[in-house]
Protein backbone atom coordinates (compact mmCIF):
# COMPACT_ATOMS: atom_id res chain seq x y z
CA UNK A 1 0.00 0.00 0.00
CA UNK A 2 1.39 3.77 -0.68
CA UNK A 3 -0.14 7.35 0.74
CA UNK A 4 0.73 10.54 0.06
CA UNK A 5 0.23 12.94 2.74
CA UNK A 6 1.10 16.79 2.17
CA UNK A 7 2.82 18.72 5.14
CA UNK A 8 0.06 21.12 5.98
CA UNK A 9 3.10 23.96 8.58
CA UNK A 10 -0.46 25.97 9.48
CA UNK A 11 -1.81 22.87 11.29
CA UNK A 12 1.08 21.01 12.24
CA UNK A 13 0.72 17.93 10.73
CA UNK A 14 0.92 15.80 7.51
CA UNK A 15 -2.68 15.71 5.95
CA UNK A 16 -3.32 12.33 3.85
CA UNK A 17 -4.15 13.02 0.21
CA UNK A 18 -3.76 10.34 -1.62
CA UNK A 19 -3.71 6.35 -1.38
CA UNK A 20 -3.26 3.19 -3.49
CA UNK A 21 -3.27 -0.79 -3.06
CA UNK A 22 -4.53 -3.00 -0.29
CA UNK A 23 -4.85 -2.02 3.07
CA UNK A 24 -6.14 2.16 2.55
CA UNK A 25 -8.28 1.96 5.03
CA UNK A 26 -5.47 2.57 7.29
CA UNK A 27 -4.80 5.99 6.41
CA UNK A 28 -8.51 6.79 7.53
CA UNK A 29 -8.44 9.26 10.46
CA UNK A 30 -4.81 8.62 10.17
CA UNK A 31 -3.31 11.57 12.44
CA UNK A 32 0.40 12.57 11.79
CA UNK A 33 1.38 15.80 14.24
CA UNK A 34 4.64 17.19 13.25
CA UNK A 35 5.70 18.14 16.82
CA UNK A 36 8.65 16.00 18.06
CA UNK A 37 7.28 16.08 21.51
CA UNK A 38 4.42 14.22 20.43
CA UNK A 39 5.09 10.28 19.97
CA UNK A 40 2.96 9.90 16.77
CA UNK A 41 4.84 12.41 15.26
CA UNK A 42 8.30 9.91 16.00
CA UNK A 43 7.46 7.56 13.14
CA UNK A 44 8.47 7.46 9.62
CA UNK A 45 6.62 10.32 8.32
CA UNK A 46 6.61 12.21 10.71
CA UNK A 47 10.30 11.75 10.96
CA UNK A 48 10.49 12.15 7.27
CA UNK A 49 8.65 15.38 7.17
CA UNK A 50 10.33 16.86 9.89
CA UNK A 51 14.03 16.12 9.19
CA UNK A 52 13.82 15.85 5.26
CA UNK A 53 15.11 12.39 5.27
CA UNK A 54 13.85 8.76 4.04
CA UNK A 55 13.32 6.25 6.95
CA UNK A 56 12.82 2.62 6.84
CA UNK A 57 11.46 0.34 8.81
CA UNK A 58 11.83 -3.36 8.29
CA UNK A 59 9.95 -4.80 11.35
CA UNK A 60 6.30 -3.02 11.98
CA UNK A 61 5.06 -5.06 14.00
CA UNK A 62 8.43 -4.67 17.31
CA UNK A 63 10.14 -1.28 15.93
CA UNK A 64 9.19 1.12 18.63
CA UNK A 65 8.73 4.40 16.25
CA UNK A 66 5.64 2.59 14.99
CA UNK A 67 4.46 1.93 18.37
CA UNK A 68 1.21 4.33 17.58
CA UNK A 69 0.25 2.15 14.40
CA UNK A 70 0.73 -1.37 14.84
CA UNK A 71 -2.52 -2.42 16.24
CA UNK A 72 -4.27 -0.75 13.36
CA UNK A 73 -1.72 -2.15 10.92
CA UNK A 74 -1.06 -5.26 11.73
CA UNK A 75 -4.16 -6.98 10.65
CA UNK A 76 -3.13 -5.62 7.22
CA UNK A 77 -0.04 -7.76 7.74
CA UNK A 78 3.03 -5.52 6.79
CA UNK A 79 6.67 -5.78 7.72
CA UNK A 80 8.31 -2.95 6.64
CA UNK A 81 7.72 0.84 5.80
CA UNK A 82 9.65 3.40 3.92
CA UNK A 83 8.78 7.40 4.13
CA UNK A 84 10.33 9.58 1.42
CA UNK A 85 9.69 13.45 1.43
CA UNK A 86 9.48 15.12 -1.11
CA UNK A 87 10.74 18.41 -1.63
CA UNK A 88 10.12 21.71 -3.00
CA UNK A 89 12.00 24.94 -2.81
CA UNK A 90 14.41 23.17 -0.64
CA UNK A 91 11.85 22.66 1.82
CA UNK A 92 9.62 18.98 2.34
CA UNK A 93 6.07 19.54 0.99
CA UNK A 94 4.69 16.17 1.05
CA UNK A 95 5.99 12.49 2.12
CA UNK A 96 5.36 9.37 0.09
CA UNK A 97 5.20 6.30 2.07
CA UNK A 98 5.21 2.22 1.45
CA UNK A 99 4.53 -0.49 3.07
CA UNK A 100 5.29 -4.00 2.32
CA UNK A 101 4.20 -7.92 3.70
CA UNK A 102 7.96 -8.64 2.97
CA UNK A 103 11.30 -7.46 5.12
CA UNK A 104 13.53 -8.17 2.51
CA UNK A 105 11.75 -5.72 0.08
CA UNK A 106 14.05 -2.93 1.52
CA UNK A 107 17.05 -3.92 0.25
CA UNK A 108 19.79 -1.45 -0.49
CA UNK A 109 18.81 -1.53 -4.35
CA UNK A 110 15.24 -1.15 -3.47
CA UNK A 111 16.06 2.12 -1.25
CA UNK A 112 18.34 3.08 -4.10
CA UNK A 113 15.58 3.57 -6.27
CA UNK A 114 13.19 4.49 -4.08
CA UNK A 115 15.19 7.37 -3.24
CA UNK A 116 15.95 7.67 -6.87
CA UNK A 117 12.41 8.13 -7.94
CA UNK A 118 11.61 10.56 -4.68
CA UNK A 119 14.93 13.03 -6.06
CA UNK A 120 13.03 12.63 -9.15
CA UNK A 121 9.38 14.23 -8.31
CA UNK A 122 11.26 16.71 -5.92
CA UNK A 123 12.78 17.91 -9.47
CA UNK A 124 9.41 18.10 -11.56
CA UNK A 125 8.32 20.19 -8.64
CA UNK A 126 10.69 22.36 -8.65
CA UNK A 127 10.55 22.77 -12.16
CA UNK A 128 6.82 22.74 -12.02
CA UNK A 129 7.50 25.86 -9.37
CA UNK A 130 9.77 27.52 -11.78
CA UNK A 131 8.00 27.75 -14.35
CA UNK A 132 4.76 28.95 -12.58
CA UNK A 133 7.07 31.92 -11.29
CA UNK A 134 8.53 32.79 -15.36
CA UNK A 135 4.62 32.45 -16.27
CA UNK A 136 3.41 35.00 -13.00
CA UNK A 137 6.67 37.05 -14.10
CA UNK A 138 5.35 36.90 -17.43
CA UNK A 139 2.03 38.58 -16.43
CA UNK A 140 3.44 40.97 -14.09
CA UNK A 141 5.76 42.16 -17.54
CA UNK A 142 3.15 41.87 -19.64
CA UNK A 143 0.62 43.94 -17.75
CA UNK A 144 3.02 46.59 -16.81
CA UNK A 145 4.29 47.19 -20.83
CA UNK A 146 0.78 46.88 -21.59
CA UNK A 147 -0.56 49.75 -19.54
CA UNK A 148 2.78 51.74 -19.58
CA UNK A 149 2.46 55.40 -20.57
CA UNK A 150 5.72 55.27 -22.65
CA UNK A 151 5.87 53.60 -25.97
CA UNK A 152 7.77 50.38 -26.52
CA UNK A 153 7.77 48.00 -28.85
CA UNK A 154 10.45 44.61 -29.44
CA UNK A 155 12.27 43.74 -32.85
CA UNK A 156 13.45 40.40 -33.74
CA UNK A 157 15.49 39.18 -36.41
CA UNK A 158 15.71 42.75 -37.32
CA UNK A 159 11.84 42.82 -37.76
CA UNK A 160 9.43 44.97 -35.14
CA UNK A 161 7.29 41.86 -33.66
CA UNK A 162 5.47 43.96 -30.54
CA UNK A 163 4.23 47.23 -30.04
CA UNK A 164 2.43 48.17 -26.97
CA UNK A 165 -1.14 50.36 -27.00
CA UNK A 166 1.45 53.61 -26.67
CA UNK A 167 3.39 53.30 -29.43
CA UNK A 168 0.56 52.73 -31.51
CA UNK A 169 -1.32 55.64 -30.41
CA UNK A 170 2.13 57.80 -30.48
CA UNK A 171 2.14 56.51 -34.56
CA UNK A 172 -1.69 57.17 -35.10
CA UNK A 173 -2.34 53.65 -35.24
CA UNK A 174 -5.74 52.56 -33.74
CA UNK A 175 -5.32 49.91 -30.86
Amino acid sequence: MAWMGLVDRARDQVVPVARAGEGQDYVDGLDIPLDPDDPRAQGPVGTAAREGHPVWIDDFANDPRMAPWQRRGLPFGWSAVAALPLRQGGETVAVLTFYSSEREWLDGETKGLMVSMANDISDSLDRIRIAAQLEESEQRFRSLVEQSIAGAYIIQDGRITYVNPRFKEILGYEP
